[in-house]
């Protein structure tokens, strides 16, 4: 779950299936009614833990997605995770490779 307005801690195992050291992870999020899509991309904020992925997401208003930012209407969203070298926005200069696939929805407190 994603609060809207807020700073959201979401854990993840993408380490795990990465064949990148120390990759950034885009993240593209598809509205399940409008098919709205958006793109964010974060880096593992607990690269000190094998166990698990600590991505810190900032769900808000003007955000800057290269920066772990995005704005999400109210809804179910699933999300694709792509792995890549460098900070993008852009699927095609990924791997390709899908890590995770998911779903998640967005709440308004």
């Amino acid at each position: 779950m994603i609060r809207k307005d807020q700073t959201n801690n979401v854990v993840l195992t993408l380490r795990e299936r990465s064949q990148l050291v120390n990759p950034y992870y885009l993240f593209e999020f598809i509205h399940k009614f409008s098919d709205t899509i958006r793109y964010a991309s974060f880096q593992n904020q607990a690269s000190s833990n094998i166990r698990y992925d600590l991505l810190v997401m900032l769900e808000g208003v003007d955000p800057d997605p290269l920066d772990g930012e995005i704005r999400l209407i109210e809804g179910e969203w699933s999300y694709n995770v792509y792995e890549s070298v460098l900070q993008t926005l852009d699927v095609s200069e990924t791997t390709g490779r899908i890590l995770q696939t998911g779903l998640i929805i967005v709440i308004e407190d």
